[in-house]
């Protein structure tokens, strides 16, 4: 017993079928129908398709538990089956796959097979209310059967309608991408492509052009500034020299606010002091500095620099009040020693 017996159905809009008991003729499987769930399925939601066979007496139903996947259509899940016996010891399967489609249009459904074989003796114990009796087999074992002992049956459906996701709910069976030349129009006429490549490359001269010119009134420009020479640096003692002069400009002294003109003038000596020995930063109060620069350089040479900066602490504590003529002494006598007093890299 072997061979392929091969059976087309359309299933698109295939009704349930009435099947009547009927005498099952022996080593064939008799399919008694098939049909889907739905007339028309959804795109990616699950219908059904049912499959209706006798199995003759002392025979086993192998089949498989899903459906190979076929043009968008695949299983969803092991398929169902119900086994009930009929009249002749016969058995009718019931077998029903769920699918989903993930493609719209009219599409073939996957085939499924069925292999029937008969046991040695034909021992196969009889079915049961509900169950099937030893009647259905492992689809696995079905490649282990001999040659000549079994028939296989192709079952070759029709095709399902699967409704796509486009706005009216219309299925459009087919989108294909369109050439070049049919996405820039079969009626463009070629003086027009013509004369919009002529004004095309205008625009581009044109614009070229205005670059150029403008390029060419800024370049003496950006010569002349490239050309042009840095300032000079200015020196510690001439930044220092400058802001006491800044200083007395203000006026600070005649406006009753003596003590910030104190402060700012013995803030500038500092930053020149700082700029001529390092160590001598903003952290050392006005005593430290001062015994710095007597240890450095001697007491003759720092003798105006510690006076001035004595008489500007009693001035800033509020202890003394002096006129605007003494300020701008004090400020004359800080002018003269920085003038005088050598600076780092000998710079004036």
């Amino acid at each position: 017993m072997s061979g392929v017996a091969v059976t087309c159905l359309l299933l698109s809009v295939a009704p349930p079928q009435q099947l009547a008991p009927a005498d099952t003729p022996p080593g064939h499987v008799v399919l008694m129908g098939a049909r889907l769930s739905t007339t028309m399925a959804r795109l990616g939601e699950p219908f059904e398709l049912s499959i209706v066979a006798r199995i003759p007496p002392g025979h086993i139903l192998y089949f498989p538990d899903t459906l190979d996947p076929r043009n968008g259509i695949e299983s969803v899940g092991a398929a169902r089956w119900v086994a009930e016996p009929i009249a002749g010891d016969s058995v009718e399967m019931t077998i029903v796959y769920a699918l989903r489609s993930f493609a719209g249009g009219s599409l073939a459904l996957p085939e499924p097979q069925l292999v029937l074989h008969r046991p040695a003796g034909g021992a196969v114990p009889a079915p049961g209310p509900g169950g099937d009796g030893g009647r259905v087999g492992r689809w696995a074992d079905a490649s282990a059967l001999e040659p000549g002992q079994f028939t296989r049956r192709m079952i070759l459906p029709g095709n399902v309608r699967v409704a796509p996701v486009l706005p009216g709910g219309q299925p459009q069976e087919g989108f294909h991408p369109r050439p070049a030349a049919d996405v820039l129009g079969h009626d463009w006429s070629q003086p027009v492509l013509g004369l919009l490549g002529f004004a095309t490359l205008l625009v581009l001269g044109t614009t070229g052009l205005a670059v150029r010119r403008t390029a060419d009134r800024i370049r003496p420009w950006l010569s002349a500034r490239r050309a042009a020479p840095l300032p000079p640096a200015q020196s510690p003692r001439s930044r220092a020299l400058a802001e006491l002069e800044a200083i007395l400009a203000l006026g600070l002294h005649r406006s009753g606010r003596t003590d910030e003109f104190y402060t700012r003038t013995v803030h500038a000596a500092r930053r020149y002091v700082e700029s001529v020995h390092v160590g001598c930063g903003p952290a050392f109060t006005d005593r430290e500095i001062i015994g710095h620069l007597v240890a450095a350089a001697g007491a003759g040479s720092v003798a105006t620099f510690g006076s001035v900066v004595r008489r500007a602490e009693v001035v800033r504590f509020g202890v003394r009040r002096p006129g605007a003529g003494e300020a701008e002494a004090d400020l004359a006598l800080l002018r003269d020693w920085i003038g005088q007093y050598p600076s780092a890299n000998g710079q004036s």
